[in-house]
């Protein structure tokens, strides 16, 4: 650790206790980081996710004021707050029950700690970031650390190496440019990654319709329903950026369908589900294009719009 360039890296600490901000602080600075910025609640943390530069890595206590923590840390990972979705993230809770674990893991944080913290813990979490940072997974409702065991069914989840400033800054390796390039490009794939797996529970859903329907379990298949109309809305949301222009015709037939398929007095029929999974491969391919994307887009909106 003495060869790393800590005083390099700016950490922003996030409590709502003015004395673990000063005893934490104190004992960064002892560890050689001498960027630490600390806040009080969320509204001050969210000014300080947009300032410039940005912080490269982020200190939260559970119980920070102003808001639902969790609820924070997964618009910064869907990019709806701060500069910086791949921001790492060391979790403090003073009560780490299994609820307050689960909702830690589930928002997207890279590491939690249960308080009180000693120094040692953090340096071996900003070792952890610098030397082994996990993949990033997106789906329709995460994007964070992939913390699977076993792999997913259906098709494969996307997953990439995030931006890492922390190890670039600690090992003397950092360029503005280039981390900022690299950043934008990083940015700029969520949305389709977003797309991608949106294709992936599309086809899933429809691959497990016969069995719902067969059950006879009503509450499932109106859940099954619900879900595809929320995940097409959610598909046409994505696409309006420029760049997936060609995707908007199959995005609007998808969303159609699903309404089509929500109305269907006693669900929807066979050839219904049968259409339904056009559009897992479709997506992929359009947003993958290896032919002309728009004729793709075009077949699958015909198949969709056809008649039931």
């Amino acid at each position: 650790m003495a060869q790393l360039k800590l005083q390099d890296i700016r950490i922003v600490l996030a409590d709502s206790r003015a004395f673990v901000r000063h005893s934490v602080k104190m004992a960064l600075n002892d560890c050689g980081f001498r960027h630490v910025i600390d806040t009080a609640d969320i509204h001050e943390l969210t000014d300080v996710l947009y300032a410039n530069p940005p912080p490269d890595l982020l200190i939260c206590d559970a119980d920070l004021r102003g808001g639902d923590v969790n609820q924070f840390i997964a618009t910064l990972r869907h990019h709806e707050v701060g500069l910086d979705p791949f921001l790492p993230v060391i979790y403090m809770t003073w009560q780490a029950t299994g609820d307050v674990v689960r909702g830690a893991i589930d928002c997207g944080t890279d590491f939690l700690l249960a308080a009180p913290v000693a120094p040692n813990q953090i340096l071996a979490r900003v070792w952890s970031i610098i030397q082994k940072r996990k993949l990033f997974v997106v789906t329709p409702h995460y994007v964070g650390p992939d913390r699977r065991t076993q792999a997913r069914p259906g098709l494969d989840t996307p997953m990439f190496r995030p931006p890492n400033v922390v190890r670039a800054k600690a090992l003397g390796q950092w360029d503005e440019e280039t981390g900022r390039a690299q950043l934008e490009v990083a940015i700029g794939s969520i949305s389709a990654r977003k797309i991608e797996s949106i294709a992936v529970e599309l086809g899933n859903i429809a691959d497990d319709l016969p069995r719902v329907m067969a059950s006879g379990e009503r509450y499932m298949l109106a859940a099954r329903l619900e879900r595809i109309t929320e995940l097409a809305l959610d598909l046409n949301a994505r696409v309006q950026e420029p760049k997936f222009e060609h995707v908007v015709p199959m995005a609007d037939a998808i969303r159609s369908h699903a309404y089509r398929l929500s109305a269907e007095d006693g669900g929807p029929n066979e050839k219904q589900i049968a259409i339904l999974k056009h559009p897992a491969l479709g997506l992929r391919a359009a947003i993958r294009p290896s032919r002309n994307t728009v004729s793709i887009g075009r077949e699958i909106a015909s198949v969709l719009g056809g008649p039931a």
